[in-house]
């Protein structure tokens, strides 16, 4: 086998679902071969053709050649001076494949028929994070976007990976139901609430996804909190319409604008027919100025306690002329039913795709239906999707991409706990109904001349045959050296070992001068309460902290006389202190007091800022972002021992970030196999909470896997005995049933 040449691509023509035209010309007359990759031409001179050919084409594996990357392949033309043939590859099922005309003429092994994408939904990515957060699909940058308080995630569909970016402020709406909208002309990411927030506080925030800055909108709510309406934007306007929604016992059938510019709510009249009032209704966009609304649950007079009805009825709403008109009404389906919250329209514009599912069943199934516009008539598509609708909260949600032609589908479950469970899935579009994909394709044959071109098509990530022996010998030293590195010492102060001016506050609290002495004794408890208020307040709070503050924090039960005598006498303590440790200086600024820190001083809690905002921002592989993180916090958990009320808040703060960030990063680390990592990161994560059952079983799998049984075992006695002590019950699985991943 030889290799006659290379070709550069660039980056942006290559990804998931972008295809590539590749074409090969022949020249028996100039002994040349001519290799077109999209618009480059490359030619390769004197190959010394035979006088005659009888082409064999391979694709994937042949003979030894059996390490092929994944790829998929469209359609083959084959053209000579008098036959061409043509292959589509629209096959369903099994491994032959056929030319156009409809003959035989080739053979796959292991194939998959891209046309299972169709019917088939995809999981891309799952997830959990404490509470509700905002979930959206940016259709600029072809990713999904999940927002909480202080970061937003990115799932990148063409890469599939998820990388995540701390904001530069914090969203301050109140999360209720998570709603939002893009703007995408100017790049803003809107979130809001309608009702249920504290006066003053805000309802409508705006992201510059550029620079990941909130900006606050408005403050003003509605006085009826609406589950499940539908909104919709107008850029051309600046303004968003809602229609819908549940609260306060009633259903709702109005239309609510908002004008961004004069921050203002008003009502829209509108004329023609009357939509009943409802909630869980699906809706999408024909153009900018008219809108579809299908289905959702309610009755005539919008009061619950009348009962409700389940609608299968369409409307077209223009908003330029705001009228509506009734376009049809079709009898019950199979269930009763509501939609997803977004539709998607047709390439045509004839008819909407949107998902159905019975909302009044807790563990439900999502059903895609394609209706037509005209005169309702429908079909059901695809297989369906798991959908936990306990809470009302819970939604789903269907987006298009038409560079790849896929359906997205969010799936936000709200669980019992309040956990907010998000799942991402895609399909190939135009969907397939399950006839279609099941019905078998009858060809034509026919006689031709003797021909047979033999189509080898291998969708394997990984050969199992090659280099079988070598591949064991490695995963064996691998198991062998994670085994080795796997560390259970008691001693966890290690990292502090050898540091000059320092401050250490993961695994208690500690400080160390210039010269490498540790004078943590030094700081009495009133010492160490007010150093940390300020050096908190210093990193994370808004530059230092004032009398009142430390009054009410550190002397809350005296006078305030007495309280500034002590504050006076504490604060000069610090100073004498802080003369034998270089990078740090307690200064008095604004009528704030300041702890100034240069690069002189180590800190762990800035280092473990630092790496963290490395982390959220670096788009690749993390793990070494992970293992500099665990370094710097594996000593313990922070402030461990440190028992002020006022510091809770501070604990807490760290805690949840560390679990935000371990409890999703475990899950990518022990797919990648690396098992002593994932037993380091759960270490870690009981620091926060000791009966984690993620991490325990992570941590009780990844031992297994490391064939390290004893430990497992004791492991696991351990966590019996303090679930037994912390609960006064048994711990309710087995040993065995923790052991399966």
């Amino acid at each position: 086998m030889k290799n006659l040449t290379s070709i550069e691509l660039d980056n942006s023509t290559l990804g998931r679902r972008k295809w590539l035209p590749i074409s090969i010309r022949f020249s028996h007359k100039d002994d040349q071969l001519v290799f077109i990759v999209e618009d480059t031409e490359t030619y390769i001179d004197d190959v010394k053709f035979k006088h005659k050919m009888k082409p064999r084409v391979f694709f994937g594996k042949k003979g030894s050649v059996i390490d092929v990357p994944e790829f998929a392949l469209r359609k083959l033309h084959l053209i000579g001076a008098d036959k061409s043939f043509l292959f589509e590859f629209n096959e369903k099922s099994g491994n032959e494949v056929h030319e156009s005309n409809g003959r035989k003429m080739g053979h796959v092994d292991n194939p998959h028929w891209l046309i299972s994408e169709s019917f088939h939904w995809k999981l891309r990515h799952d997830m959990s994070l404490p509470g509700m957060a905002v979930v959206n699909y940016d259709a600029n940058h072809e990713r999904m976007v999940i927002a909480s308080k202080d970061s937003v995630l990115f799932y990148d569909y063409n890469l599939s990976t998820l990388t995540g970016r701390k904001s530069k402020n914090k969203l301050s709406v109140p999360l209720r139901l998570g709603m939002s909208f893009w703007d995408m002309e100017n790049r803003l990411f809107y979130v809001y609430e309608l009702n249920d927030v504290a006066n003053g506080a805000p309802t409508i925030m705006a992201l510059d996804i550029n620079n990941l800055r909130w900006s606050k909108i408005s403050d003003k709510q509605l006085a009826q909190q609406k589950h499940h309406h539908n909104g919709f934007f107008n850029s051309k306007n600046q303004s968003y319409l809602v229609f819908g929604g549940f609260g306060n016992q009633r259903f709702s059938n109005d239309f609510l604008k908002y004008n961004i510019a004069s921050n203002e709510w008003g009502k829209v009249e509108m004329k023609g027919d009357i939509i009943s009032p409802r909630y869980f209704s699906g809706a999408t966009s024909v153009s900018d100025d008219e809108l579809i609304i299908y289905g959702g649950i309610g009755n005539r007079s919008g009061d619950q306690t009348l009962g409700k009805t389940y609608f299968y009825d369409c409307y077209s709403v223009n908003t330029s002329t705001n009228t509506v008109k009734k376009m049809w009404e079709i009898p019950k389906l199979k269930d009763n039913l509501v939609s997803s919250r977004s539709m998607v329209l047709t390439k045509d514009s004839s008819s909407f795709f949107t998902l159905c599912y019975p909302e009044y069943i807790s563990n439900s199934l999502l059903q895609l239906y394609q209706f037509s516009i005209e005169d309702g008539t429908h079909e059901l598509l695809g297989d369906s999707i798991p959908i936990f609708s306990e809470r009302i909260e819970t939604n789903a949600n269907l987006y298009y991409n038409s560079n790849t032609n896929e359906l997205y589908c969010s799936v936000q479950e709200i669980l019992p706990d309040s956990t907010s469970n998000i799942k991402l899935y895609s399909i190939s579009a135009p969907p397939l109904s399950k006839s279609e994909l099941y019905h078998e394709t009858h060809w034509r044959f026919r006689s031709f001349f003797p021909y047979l071109v033999s189509i080898l098509i291998s969708f394997l990530c990984a050969s199992l045959i090659f280099f079988v022996r070598k591949q064991r010998n490695e995963v064996r030293k691998n198991l062998n050296e994670q085994r080795e590195r796997v560390q259970f010492s008691s001693d966890r102060k290690k990292h502090n070992l050898n540091l000059k001016n320092a401050i250490c506050l993961f695994g208690g609290f500690k400080i160390i001068d210039r010269k490498g002495v540790d004078i943590s004794y030094m700081f009495s408890p009133k010492i160490k309460q007010l150093f940390m208020l300020i050096l908190w307040n210093s990193i994370r709070g808004d530059g230092g902290v004032s009398s009142e503050v430390i009054y009410a924090s550190v002397w809350p039960d005296r006078p305030e006389q007495k309280a500034k005598n002590s504050k006076g006498v504490t604060i000069n303590q610090i100073r004498k202190i802080l003369v034998d440790i270089d990078g740090i200086e307690l200064s008095f600024h604004k009528n704030r007091f300041h702890l100034d820190i240069n690069e002189n001083l180590y800190c762990d809690l800035l280092a473990f800022d630092k790496e963290l905002e490395e982390f959220r921002l670096n788009e690749g592989d993390r793990n070494e972002y992970i293992i500099r993180i665990l370094d710097i916090i594996s000593n313990g958990p922070f402030l461990e021992s440190f028992e002020f009320d006022f510091l809770d808040k501070f604990k807490e703060e760290v805690e949840n970030v560390i679990l935000d960030i371990f409890l999703q990063q475990i899950d990518e680390v022990y797919a990648s196999k690396n098992y002593a990592l994932v037993i380091k990161i759960a270490k870690v994560i009981f620091y926060v909470d000791s009966l984690n059952e993620k991490a325990f079983k992570y941590e009780l799998v990844s031992l297994l896997k490391l064939d390290m049984v004893e430990v497992a075992k004791k492991s696991y006695n351990k966590f019996l005995l303090k679930y037994n002590h912390d609960y006064n019950e048994d711990y309710p699985h087995t040993f065995n049933d923790m052991s399966k991943m």
